[in-house]
């Protein structure tokens, strides 16, 4: 059994096209309530490290119930690149022309390169027999 058969329920490494567009209408859904928050938040008066920094928390915070519900490595694994995209959105929508467009572009990518990412990955791995299950557990 291959590390994707083994992490079924994590629905991005499978790469099904059903998933890949229902994903972007939850992406886009996410980029809209991000490009609000972070409109208003500038609008405020707040810097953009400021906003930067706060964006870093609320989506760390906001992932980490996942420690509830998937193994530890999985959810560590979406608490961090949340946390490094809290850093990455803010500039991008607020310093670069366009900047939604490009923060929602970013946003699909990553789910979409991370998926293709384990595909490559494992594929070549998968001649040494590892556990899957050992390598996120």
């Amino acid at each position: 059994v291959g590390f994707i058969e083994c992490n079924s329920n994590q629905n991005f490494i499978k790469l099904d096209d059903r998933y890949l567009v229902s994903k972007t209408f939850e992406i886009l859904f996410q980029q809209t309530c991000i490009i609000v928050l972070v409109s208003l938040l500038a609008q405020a008066g707040l810097s953009t490290l400021t906003i930067m920094l706060w964006f870093s928390l609320l989506f760390g915070a906001a992932h980490l119930p996942l420690f509830l519900v998937h193994r530890r490595a999985w959810a560590s694994y979406y608490v961090v690149f949340s946390v490094l995209s809290g850093c990455i959105f803010p500039p991008i929508i607020l310093q670069v022309p366009s900047g939604f467009v490009y923060s929602f572009i970013l946003h699909w990518l990553f789910y979409t390169a991370a998926g293709v990412g384990f595909w490559v990955y494992f594929n070549r791995q998968g001649n040494k027999q590892q556990d899957p299950t050992s390598l996120i557990s």
